[in-house]
């Protein structure tokens, strides 16, 4: 467990976000497995690239900043769409649910293949 976390603060890191553990598994609930393992990919380029960066003074290579760009897009895509699908409390006894139009939102969004649409979590 030691060895994710190290590698989610590195994420954190170098892109800026502060995903936690449950963010993540969220958001791969969300992914069908061809997105989860694009996601996962895109995760460990954005963190070389970074540490790349940081070893030649900040500086980035040229051919890294195209994905770099494309990588930190897709990322921030994801993360975006998990808050949406994070559950707020709503009504006088705090029942925790997202909310409508956001549900309808990411069920335009989502792969019908994916964990997220396959609970019924989104249905109205």
């Amino acid at each position: 467990m030691s060895n994710n976390s190290a590698f989610l603060s590195k994420v954190n890191e170098a892109t800026g976000l502060e995903l936690t553990v449950s963010e993540l598994e969220l958001i791969f609930s969300m992914q069908d497995e061809e997105q989860n393992e694009q996601y996962k990919d895109d995760l460990k380029a954005a963190v070389l690239i970074y540490q790349d960066t940081m070893e030649h003074g900040g500086m980035m290579a040229e051919k890294a900043i195209p994905v770099w760009e494309e990588v930190n897009k897709r990322i921030a895509l994801w993360s975006s769409w998990a808050s949406m699908a994070t559950p707020v409390k709503k009504g006088f006894f705090g029942r925790k649910e997202i909310p409508f139009v956001k549900r309808m939102m990411l069920r335009d969004l989502l792969s019908p293949n994916c964990d997220l649409m396959k609970s019924g979590k989104l249905d109205t």
